[in-house]
This record gives structure tokens, sequence and C-alpha cells, in this order.
């Protein structure tokens, strides 16, 4: 609600707000609207539809959602692909590739624009969220209109990001004339492919074959658990800044159980338990050898950044609860 609060005019949210009333935006990204979308549908899940209907500074919940999607096809759509913009980052992280400072993490002439798989999935399974709420509220026509436009994500996703010869979709498709002297189509962005499954944007075949292929990778390149984000990653010095400039530092290949975790979950809902159990035990070792949570963690699984990273936390815990044990929580009832 506090996020929403802070909402621009133009329905963009925020990434973060502090105690001061202080915001700020990474505006290389384009998943914090969806994000806000999908957050809400977890929470009307937990206590009822009845709470979209709340306002803020005069606007109910549900039609503020909406403006937020409605900012990202105004702001982040591209018209001949069908698809969402976002900046030049590794998957899902908010480093573009230009910069060396902090500004890496801001939208400028450099910018190289994308379109990539995470952004996709994200935006997809939050037009199925809102679709879905709208349903619950009796507004039809709304509830249609998303889901048309998550039926149209998917296609156009299929349709330009999807490699059949490779078995999961590519990092992102370039929007300018950016060229690499090496194969971007190889890389195995696993956030985004990740979020694929996850979010039902990927079919159950291709969802398999995605699976399949991050164990090959996790095993080919020796990490310590299928928790490596970008498997091979950029190479050195592709990213200027500092914190990315070599392979399998940071976003550029780091061992992230943020999204690992989620990894292992689409592992457990998509028929790969005995495995999915493998690999919740090696990141289960990996962190109690740590003694923690960390942000991210090296090849070999020595913790990196924060030590108390709550984003590890809860993608493990869903994993554990949710994957492992089968745990389903709604308003009336746990089954």
């Amino acid at each position: 609600e506090e996020h929403l609060f802070f909402q621009k005019k133009n329905g963009s949210l925020e990434d973060w707000f502090d105690s001061e009333g202080k915001t700020d935006k990474n505006t290389t990204e384009t998943d914090q609207e969806a994000s806000a979308v999908q957050t809400a549908y977890q929470i009307a899940q937990l206590i009822g539809t009845e709470w979209l209907k709340k306002k803020i500074e005069g606007e109910a919940i549900i039609d503020r959602l909406e403006k937020s999607m409605n900012f990202v096809l105004a702001e982040r759509f591209s018209e001949k692909f069908g698809l969402i913009r976002g900046a030049h980052t590794a998957d899902w992280g908010d480093v573009e590739m230009e910069d060396s400072t902090q500004e890496a993490i801001y939208v400028d002439p450099k910018t190289h624009w994308t379109l990539d798989i995470y952004d996709q999935s994200m935006f997809f399974q939050a037009c199925q969220n809102l679709s879905s709420l709208f349903a619950s509220l009796g507004q039809k026509e709304k509830s249609s209109f998303w889901l048309e436009k998550s039926k149209m994500i998917q296609q156009n996703t299929d349709k330009w990001l999807w490699q059949e010869d490779k078995g999961f979709y590519r990092v992102h498709l370039h929007l300018d004339t950016l060229s690499h002297d090496f194969d971007e189509r190889d890389i195995l962005a696993m956030g985004g492919n990740t979020q694929a499954i996850i979010s039902g944007l990927a079919s159950k075949e291709k969802s398999g074959r995605i699976i399949e292929q991050a164990l090959l990778r996790q095993k080919s390149f020796q990490l310590s658990t299928a928790s490596g984000t970008l498997l091979p990653p950029y190479p050195k010095n592709f990213f200027k800044h500092p914190m990315m400039d070599e392979p399998f530092e940071y976003q550029n290949g780091g061992q992230w159980d943020w999204f690992g975790g989620k990894l292992i979950f689409a592992m457990f809902e998509c028929g790969f338990s005995r495995q999915a159990k493998e690999k919740l035990i090696e990141v289960a070792k990996k962190n109690r050898a740590n003694g923690t949570f960390f942000e991210w963690d090296t090849k070999e699984g020595t913790g990196q950044g924060s030590a108390f990273y709550s984003g590890s936390a809860g993608s493990l815990g869903k994993a554990l609860f949710e994957g492992y044990f089968g745990l389903r929580f709604s308003k009336d009832s746990l089954s």
C-alpha cells in the first residue's frame, strides 16, 4: 500500500522508499510494476478481494495496479515486436553494460534497449494476475483485456525469443545495431527462463527442456549449486562496472539462491522432484557452511554481498514449503 502511495502520476512505481519518504527507481528495469501486481494477487488470495477496493489518496488499489501496468504499455512496449523493453543488463539484473558507476542503474543516452525473457515472463504473469483480480471483482471487460495482453506476450515471446535448437529462451533481442563478438544466444539466462516456467509462459514441454539445460550447465561449468544465473557469463570487461567486470561475479553469473530457489521450486512443479530435492540439499549445505543466507556466492559457493539476504531466504522457503512439502495457502484453506 505504501508503494502505491508513492506511485507517480504516469503510473510508474518506485524501487524503494525510506522512513523519511525518499524514493528512487532503477530505471534500467521494467519489473517494478509487474512485481506489484503479482504481490497484490498473492495478498488477495490470502485475505480476499475486498482489499482491492481500498482507496489510497482517492484511488482504489485495483485501479492503481492497472495504472502501473498501463505505464509499462505506454513507456516500455515495442509495437514492432509486441514485447516489453528493458535496458541491456545481465538477465534480471539492474546494472547496464556501459557505465562503471552507480549511474549504471539508470537509463541514459548510452542505454542499449532490448527485449528480454525476464521482463516478458514478469509482465505475462502480471497480466494474468490482473485479469484474475478484475474477474473476481466482476469487471469482465477489463479481465478480458489483460488476458488478451498475456496471450499476446506469450505468442510473441515464443516467436522472437524461444530457441528450439538450444532448448531455452534467449537472454534478449537487441533493439538497436549493437552486436557482440561472442555468441550471446548461447547464454542461458537462468532467472528469466525460470520465471518463464513459474509464470506459465513456457509450455510444459519447453519447461522440461529449460530445466534439463540448467542442470547440464551447472555440471559443465562446475558450480557448487544450481543457483548460477548466467551460464556462460559475459566475458571479462564486457560490463564496465567493477562489480561485474569478471565472469561469475555478482549479476554476471554469480550464484544467487534468490533465483536458484525459484528454479528448484519449478523443478518440483514440473516433475523433476528427485533432482529438485538433491539441488535443495546442495544449497542447504552451502548455506550451512557459510552460516547464513548471502546475497550471492562465487562459483565455488563462497558468500558475497549482504550476509542477511531475505530474497534468498524467501525463495528457498518457497522451494521447501510449496515445492518439497507441497503446501498451498488461501484465505480459507491450507492444502
